[in-house]
């Protein structure tokens, strides 16, 4: 940590020039950017003569017009009778012979009067200079600055959300069954198959190793079995022949949204708490830290999720025996805090990148309690554009939410891959 009291912040003083005066009572701030070739988090420290002031007077701009509706529905065509459509006609047709024929000549400007000259008294005099403007950076720019990173799909993923209609859960209860702010299941716009694909996902060796765990040993543990036999058995009461074998996927329409609801029995996590292991590290707890890639950008902490394949029941033994499951990931892209006092810290941006800055905010301490204010390099001007990082957090999204009733909070899925055990799964329905 930088060291700063929750008292120091604010009380950064700024000249005409928009550069921070420093004295003894207000000494930088130590933030974090990263490195362009190795990706981690580098120190801009004050010991080294670096380091960043906190600003009062600005604040991240939620005033850009949110982009049109994502696919908004169309009114179905309005039917009308052979009348109706005759009328039609004969209304064009005569609309077509009554109408005045356009000249073929373009149209003559008038002239201009002369202006009469001006003396040097009526002259018009000089605009005063204007005051400098500190240049605004809009929460619909983090996107862009997400692609200028090279975080693709992280920036497809917001904007996803920037284009839906205002939803989300009020609860994390909710959020884990996809239920809406009205108490109703999430609206297939607000379900995405399109923008994650499992072979992306599979390329960052972390969730490699988390897949081949699930597969390799997960899906084999006592509790797996449980979940089975209690999948199995929901399944086989709305059934003519209870015992008949099935594919999992087929069973419910290729409903990948069905298929997690009625036969997923089994996960594997990734990247449990990542913000935790940054905090850690600013603490001085840990070494290096990476900063974040475009799969913590995308879908932060999310899992592979095992559901039933191919099922084979037995109506004398009354055994199960699965000997193929469909492995995918589901996420919620969320903006909830689960305490709205306290919001995640998302970084500090500005138009060239993301931030970090391990500074209490005011009136809080702690390595969880991050700086509210905008800050700018203790070399650069307010002015220039550019120079301010300003602080994002989940309730910057939620606000933006609540200023247009825009932005969607959706859950996204892989497409399902099917695979074959090496070893079956065997389930008593007893």
């Amino acid at each position: 940590m930088s060291g700063e009291t929750p008292t120091e912040v604010g009380q950064f003083e700024f000249g005409k020039n928009g550069r921070v005066v420093l004295s003894k009572s207000a000494k930088p701030i130590t933030y974090y950017k990263t490195h362009w070739l190795t990706w981690t988090w580098v120190a801009c420290a004050a010991s080294d003569g670096k380091g960043c002031a906190a600003l009062g007077r600005a604040k991240l701009s939620l005033d850009k017009a949110p982009p049109p509706l994502r696919e908004p529905p169309e009114p179905p065509p309005e039917k009308k009778s052979g009348q109706e459509r005759l009328y039609a006609v004969m209304d064009g047709i005569d609309h077509w012979l009554t109408k005045p024929m356009p000249s073929l000549l373009p149209p003559r400007a008038p002239k201009p009067p002369p202006a009469p000259p001006l003396s040097p008294e009526s002259a018009a005099p000089e605009p005063a200079p204007a005051d400098p403007v500190i240049p605004p950076f809009d929460i619909q720019q983090i996107p862009d600055v997400m692609d200028k990173l090279k975080l693709p799909v992280s920036a497809r993923m917001m904007r996803h959300w920037f284009e839906g209609r205002a939803n989300y859960s009020t609860t994390e209860k909710h959020v884990v069954a996809a239920i809406d702010q009205k108490g109703q299941p999430y609206a297939p716009d607000m379900i995405d198959q399109s923008i994650i694909k499992l072979d992306w996902v599979l390329g960052f060796p972390r969730a490699q190793k988390a897949h081949d765990e699930l597969i390799s040993t997960a899906i084999h543990a006592p509790n797996a079995a449980k979940e089975i036999k209690r999948n199995l058995l929901a399944f086989s009461e709305c059934r003519a022949d209870p015992f008949a074998s099935f594919n999992g996927l087929t069973a419910i329409g290729h409903d990948i949204h069905r298929l997690h609801a009625n036969f997923q029995f089994q996960l594997a996590q990734v990247d449990g708490r990542r913000i935790d292991k940054v905090v850690q590290w600013l603490a001085g707890d840990a070494g290096v830290a990476k900063a974040p890639d475009d799969l913590t950008g995308a879908l932060g902490t999310f899992s592979f999720y095992a559901a039933l394949g191919d099922v084979y029941m037995s109506h004398v033994t009354r055994m199960a025996r699965i000997e193929s499951i469909y492995v995918y990931v589901r996420d919620s892209y969320s903006f909830r805090d689960d305490d709205e006092s306290i919001s995640q810290y998302l970084g500090h941006w500005n138009p060239s990148g993301v931030f970090l800055a391990p500074l209490p905010a005011v009136g809080q301490r702690g390595a969880a309690s991050w700086v509210s204010a905008p800050l700018v390099d203790i070399d650069k001007s307010i002015y220039d554009k550019g120079s301010i990082m300003y602080p994002v957090s989940n309730k910057s999204f939620r606000d933006w939410r609540a200023k247009y009733i825009r932005g969607g909070d959706f859950i996204v899925y892989t497409q399902p891959k099917r695979i074959r055990l090496a070893k079956d799964i065997k389930v008593s329905l007893r």
